[in-house]
Order: structure tokens, then sequence, then C-alpha cells
């Protein structure tokens, strides 16, 4: 069971900022993210909020996974696992997640 301060902690915040982002960039209403849809565009979308949770953020696999639907962090670490493959083997996942870090980054230099 995570506290509730955790929930509410500054990296729980960030990782909603994150999840927010990569919904807007990808069309995607923030609730989708955090559905339990399994549909490919979506889910493979949500694998990548993750990992850009995990990169940019030193929240909790815990954590990450309370925000995006009250996942197991076991589903949080498969979604990084899986995406760090895509992005590996499918240019355009590699140009998608290095322009949402790229983002990312200028919020926080912001």
């Amino acid at each position: 069971m995570i506290k509730p301060s955790i929930i509410n902690s500054q990296n729980a915040r960030r990782v909603e900022a994150i999840l927010h982002l990569v919904a807007k960039e990808c069309s995607l209403e923030d609730e989708a993210m955090r559905s339990h849809g399994r549909k490919a565009p979506l889910t493979q979308r949500r694998q990548l909020a993750m990992w850009l949770a995990r990169k940019h953020t030193d929240a909790s696999l815990s954590v990450i996974g309370h925000v995006f639907g009250h996942r197991d962090h076991t589903t949080v670490m498969h979604g990084i696992r899986i995406t760090e493959e895509r992005i590996r083997e499918q240019p355009e996942w590699r140009a998608l997640s290095e322009r949402l870090s790229h983002k990312l980054k200028q919020r926080v230099a912001a």
C-alpha cells in the first residue's frame, strides 16, 4: 500500500505531468492513459510515458504504477523493458522518445 504522503509527493506530480504531456502529444485523454484499456496504440503510449517517468524522475515503480491507474510495480517494469526494446529497434519510437524527452527537459529548464 502506498502512503498518501507519497501519492501527493513532488515525484507523483512530476509523473502526472509526464502522463499529461504524452497524452496531449499523442492526442489522448489523461484518463485513457490511466484506464485499463489494452489496445496496442494506447498500451504502447502508456508504456512510453512510464519509461519517461522512470527516466526523468526519481519516482519509484510503485508511485509510477499508482499514477497510471493503480498498476503493480511489475507492470511498470514490463512496460519500461518493452519500451526500451521498441526504442532500440524502431526508429519512429526512438524519434518520439527523443522528442518527448527534449520537451520534458525544456520544461525543467523553464
